[in-house]
C-alpha cells in the first residue's frame, strides 16, 4: 500500500487529477489513514499536514478538515477532532456539501461524547472520593 501512494505522489500536484473536486486532497486523507492503520503516526500526521496545505477550494478544506478530525479521532485526540469536525461541518452546510455535512456530524458527535464519556468518569471518581473520604471521617 504504501508503494501505491508513493508511486502516485507525483501525479497528486497535477492540474489534470486536480480537476476533480477533492481528489488530491482524498489521496492524502487516505495515505494518511493508511500510515496510520500500519503504525507509522508519525507518516500519517505528516501527510495530514499536507493535505491541509494543498486545500484551496471550499470543497478541499471541508474534506482535509473532516478527514483530520477522523485521524485525531483515531488517535483519541478529542479535543483538537471536534475543533476540525466543527469546521468541516462548518464549512461544507454553508457550501452546500451534504455528504461531507454529514461525515462532519458524525465525528464531531463521536468526538462530542468521548468528551463527555470523559467529564462523567472525572465527576464519577470525584464523587467516590468524596465518598470514602466522608465515610472515613463519619
Amino acid at each position: 500500500m504504501e508503494r501505491h501512494f508513493a508511486d502516485g505522489l507525483e501525479f497528486f500536484g497535477d492540474p489534470d487529477f486536480r480537476q476533480v473536486p477533492g481528489m488530491a486532497v482524498a489521496a492524502f486523507g487516505v495515505g494518511s489513514y493508511n500510515a496510520w492503520t500500519l503504525g507509522r503516526a508519525d507518516l500519517a500526521s505528516e501527510r495530514q499536514s499536507q493535505m491541509m496545505r494543498i486545500a484551496e477550494t471550499p470543497y478541499d478544506v471541508a474534506v482535509s478538515a473532516q478527514v483530520t478530525a477522523q485521524l485525531l479521532i483515531y488517535k483519541r485526540e478529542y479535543e483538537q477532532a471536534e475543533v476540525f469536525a466543527k469546521r468541516g461541518h462548518d464549512v461544507s452546510e454553508k457550501n452546500g456539501f451534504t455528504y461531507i455535512t454529514a461525515l462532519g456530524r458524525g465525528a464531531l458527535g463521536y468526538a462530542l461524547a468521548q468528551l463527555i464519556w470523559r467529564f462523567l468518569a472525572v465527576a464519577e471518581t470525584r464523587t467516590d472520593l468524596k465518598q470514602a473520604v466522608y465515610s472515613l471521617t463519619n
